[in-house]
């Protein structure tokens, strides 16, 4: 049986998906879609069937049971990450692990 120190460090050092408040602060700046991107050392179905699927950006941002759009989106640790896009602005790369 694991023990509670154990099962800390476990869920403590898990990777976190920093990028639901970077999408609701760029959702506010009026960027309003987005495209996957999946990474390329990618090997799992998920992220590879996501390659270049548009969503926008409001529905990519709501509905999820967790605060963790990509991981939920896919799995946790995924390195993949998506264009944001919005009319008259920059476009933004975004991943689990924050804007880049």
């Amino acid at each position: 049986m694991e023990s509670h120190d154990q099962f800390k460090n476990r869920v403590l050092g898990a990777p976190k998906d920093v990028s639901l408040p970077i999408l609701e602060g760029l959702l506010g700046q009026g960027y309003d879609n987005t495209r996957w991107r999946t990474s390329a050392g990618a090997t799992d179905g998920p992220c590879l069937a996501k390659n270049g699927d548009e969503e926008p950006l409001s529905d990519f941002v709501s509905g999820l049971m967790y605060d963790a759009p990509f991981f939920e989106k896919t799995h946790v640790g995924c390195k993949c990450g998506v264009e944001v896009t919005g009319p008259a602005l920059p476009d933004v790369f975004v991943t689990a692990f924050g804007q880049e």
